[in-house]
């Protein structure tokens, strides 16, 4: 079985300062899902914030290149991991979606047992 090198998509300090850009205007949704405060930042390490952001989801990104043309990407290995969990996500037919259909909100409403007014 042959299984294809993944793919390492590098990106720019201007992708990076564009992400982050995202995160603070988004904070209160990103504060609230757990994944940090992102409503006021040094920008002078933007890098190191989207490393921290990274984290959170298990990942590692690291620099490549030389000083004057300095790129990152995530690590191979944070790569090989994700596509790991989504494998064996897929052989045991575990999906998010799936789980969200099977959902019953009416289950979870008639258990409240709200007051008729």
């Amino acid at each position: 079985m042959h299984i294809p090198k993944p793919s390492l998509k590098r990106y720019n300090s201007e992708r990076i300062t564009a992400a982050i850009d995202y995160l603070i205007a988004n904070y209160a949704e990103a504060s609230a899902a757990g994944l940090g405060n992102f409503k006021s930042l040094n920008r002078k390490y933007d890098a190191r914030t989207l490393g921290y952001f990274l984290k959170r989801f298990g990942l590692k990104h690291s620099a490549v290149g030389d000083n004057k043309d300095r790129k990152y990407q995530i690590t191979e290995e944070s790569v090989l991991m994700m596509k790991g969990i989504t494998n064996r996500r897929q052989i045991k037919q575990i999906s998010v979606f799936k789980q969200a259909n099977e959902f019953n909100f009416k289950s979870v409403t008639n258990e409240l047992k709200f007051p008729n007014y």
